[in-house]
């Protein structure tokens, strides 16, 4: 079973199963605990998305539930051989499908026998564009495709230029309107070249809202469904009838209204009904769109019953630089950490995020380096913090929280921090009149520590009343120019005797960010070393301005960062808890790039090193990434108009690439250095680690090299993650 899908009221639930062998899918539908249809794999998409926040996430139809609206992949167009066998191509009774137009000669085509992917983690997508299908649950009966601005995005003969219906949602009170996402593939003009979608955040997206309502009560006719205790029957004749195949379906058997037009980015439509009984969506969104692959968003909402602009209005802005304020003037100063409010920076909004009664929603955000759950009502523009714990400060507390889900007068979320795996706890609410929110005392229901105890890692006992195994704390550092200041996170271990080495962790992206969030290879370093994870200028969750200052400054900025980080915590803990002779530094991705500049920079400095798929070589990466807008952005501070247009690099880029990049100082080098690979790596090529590894070896510096050829950029296999955390703490014990 990949995914159990349950409805609002928990009356219903759809089972979706994957055959390891043959990849085949089955959905299985549940009235209660009563299975009532199993419905066998089809040909009429590929693989069901339910898990994927970008192209996922399924939804019920209002109170009756009786629909279920999901994504899947879009079966591939055909293609045979040249020289197969004629008769083998179109079986008889497929002979009029347009879905199986005879297309010889065309397995090695993109487009036709061969998928542009979405990069990183999207390789093995058969096709990797996304639709919209509708099932009805009570008679099991697949309706099909919701066509979708098939003018502009369906081609039954390629998958190129064309776009991905995702993110579908139902109305809450009208089952014949739903609302989707639509990412860029092409079809709408911002994308010539499919570029990579995981992280990236600043892929073209509009909103649209659908009435499905013709569309609907075509396909439930030609099936003959029993809909509101009716049968529909089919009167039409065979050459009348609509074709159900997807590349048939027409426009014209749906309405389409592109709700965000004004807007470069916008994504995750969430429908609620307001205490005086209006629908809304919110939204999240950015008219002009940024640069990084990563920012801060606004939250908006649509509401289709104003008139004119006025029917999208702004809730929360895309905030430039921490503020102390939110946008109402009765509120109080509201700060996190000593920080004030970075703005949303968050990947989607939760799938059932609204809280029943009142005009609040709530959203799981990073502030700084932690995660904070906010609660914005959308009529009045106030936002505030849920607390979860009774004996945390919301303002004060190291731990991050997040929302798993909401009930009729609780919510379940987890809490954890650097030191404490995660937990899950109920917080209850309850809802006045006037449909204002307030929340009880917090408890906790299941911790998972025990999960996470290894014969290598004494992690927190927390729930034995046992004191965690390293210590947690939050460092304020000003950069070297005066700038606003930024945090870095610092673990130090209780039960070592004397001082012990330190190991600087910078997070990659560089648009990501470090928080107190349990990660249980940072657990293992810190059972005997002293880590630190800098959160340097370009991080998220500390306002837009101060993430797009790094770009075009990469090398240079982000390293003194780091390093001013490092200064600061021995500064204090120099004297007494940390070795300031044994530093060691280990990062993946940009922080493999990182660390390569930090002991390029500062040969002497660093003691031991290690990098995870890291990024050593720019201008030899710029035309084999999965994200060559990266490349731009980062190095030259703007991309080749948002990605509208595509082309290689000229001589003078490539130059600023190869200044921007520490293989130019690889001679300067003397750290032992260990390097872990992963072959299927389409964000940053194997080749970048390989050349660093071969130079260093080639140099006599020491250095090994770990080569798993059947994982990807993150490294997150089970016993991937496993080996290389392990040789990773064996690599510092040796040279630390």
């Amino acid at each position: 079973m990949v995914a159990r899908c349950i409805s609002p009221s928990g009356n219903r639930s759809v089972l979706i199963y994957r055959d390891k062998t043959s990849k085949q899918q089955r959905m299985e539908i549940y009235e209660q605990s009563k299975l009532i249809h199993r419905i066998e794999s089809t040909s009429t998409h590929g693989s069901i998305l339910v898990g994927d926040v970008t192209f996922g996430s399924p939804s019920f139809s209002g109170d009756d539930e009786d629909y279920f609206l999901y994504t899947a992949e879009r079966k591939p167009p055909p293609s045979t051989s040249y020289w197969s066998r004629k008769d083998t191509q179109t079986t008889p009774e497929k002979k009029n499908d347009d879905e199986d137009i005879n297309l010889r000669g065309s397995q090695h085509v993109l487009g036709k026998g061969i998928s542009e992917p979405w990069g990183e983690r999207y390789d093995s997508q058969e096709v990797p564009l996304t639709d919209v299908y509708l099932l009805h649950l009570p008679s099991g009966t697949c309706l099909g495709r919701v066509p979708i601005l098939d003018d502009i995005h369906y081609h039954p003969d390629s998958t190129l230029d064309s776009v991905c219906v995702s993110q579908p949602r139902f109305h809450p009170t009208n089952t014949n309107q739903i609302a989707v996402t639509v990412f860029d593939a092409g079809g709408l003009g911002q994308m010539t070249r499919r570029l990579g979608m995981v992280f990236c955040r600043n892929r073209h997206s509009q909103i649209v809202t659908v009435d499905i309502s013709r569309w609907r009560k075509e396909q439930e006719k030609k099936y003959s469904l029993q809909v509101d205790n009716q049968t529909i029957e089919d009167t039409t004749t065979e050459d009348e009838t609509e074709p159900t195949s997807s590349s048939s379906s027409s426009t014209s058997a749906t309405t389409t209204v592109v709700v965000t037009s004004k807007f470069q980015l916008a994504r995750s439509p969430r429908y609620i009904q307001r205490l005086d009984g209006s629908v809304v969506m919110v939204f999240l969104g950015h008219r002009t769109g940024f640069q990084s692959h990563d920012g801060c968003m606004g939250l908006y909402v649509f509401d289709e019953q104003e008139a004119g602009s006025s029917n999208i209005q702004e809730i929360i802005p895309v905030i430039d630089s921490p503020t102390t304020k939110d946008s109402q003037e009765d509120s109080q100063p509201t700060t996190v950490l000593g920080m004030g409010f970075p703005g949303i920076f968050t990947g989607d909004i939760p799938s059932e995020c609204h809280i029943p009664g009142t005009n609040c929603i709530l959203l799981n955000i990073v502030w700084g380096s932690v995660s904070r759950i906010l609660a914005v009502d959308v009529m009045t523009r106030k936002w505030n913090l849920i607390q979860v714990d009774p004996n945390d400060d919301p303002e004060s507390s190291l731990c991050s929280n997040s929302l798993t889900c909401i009930g009729q007068d609780t919510m379940i979320v987890t809490r954890t921090c650097s030191n404490l795996p995660e937990q899950l706890w109920k917080v209850p609410f309850s809802v006045e009149t006037n449909g204002e929110m307030t929340t009880g005392v917090g408890t906790q229901l299941v911790d998972f520590g025990s999960m996470a105890r290894t014969t290598y890692s004494s992690v927190s006992q927390a729930s034995q009343n046992e004191p965690a195994s390293f210590d947690v704390e939050i460092l304020s550092v000003t950069p070297d120019d005066a700038s606003p200041p930024i945090q870095a996170i610092l673990f130090l271990p209780r039960l070592a005797e004397g001082k012990v080495p330190l190991v600087v962790v910078p997070h990659g992206g560089p648009h990501g960010c470090s928080t107190t969030a349990f990660i249980p290879g940072f657990a293992l370093l810190a059972t005997r070393y002293a880590v630190l994870l800098p959160n340097y200028r370009g991080s998220t969750g500390f306002g837009q301005g101060p993430l797009t200052s790094l770009l075009g400054h990469i090398g240079r900025m982000d390293v003194d960062d780091v390093m001013t980080c490092t200064r600061v915590a021995l500064d204090r803990y120099g004297d007494s808890r940390i070795d300031s002779a044994r530093i060691g530094i280990c990062g993946g991705s940009h922080g493999g790039f990182l660390t390569a500049h930090c002991t390029s920079q500062y040969p002497d400095f660093f003691k031991a090193a290690v990098m995870r798929n890291p990024v050593t070589n720019i201008a030899s990466m710029v035309t084999s990434t999965d994200i060559p807008d990266w490349c731009h952005a980062e190095c030259l501070g703007s991309t080749l108009d948002n990605g509208i247009h595509y082309r290689g690099p000229t001589q003078v880029e490539l130059n600023v690439m190869y200044e921007k990049s520490p293989i130019g100082l690889i001679s300067e080098v003397r750290t032992p250095t260990l390097i872990a690979l992963g072959l299927k790596d389409l964000r940053v090529p194997p080749s970048q680690g390989q050349e660093w590894y071969y130079t260093l070896r080639s140099r006599g510096v020491p250095t090994e090299l770990l080569i798993y050829p059947e994982d990807n950029h993150s490294l997150a296999g089970a016993a991937t993650e496993a080996d290389h955390w392990i040789r990773i703490m064996e690599w510092f014990d040796k040279y630390l």
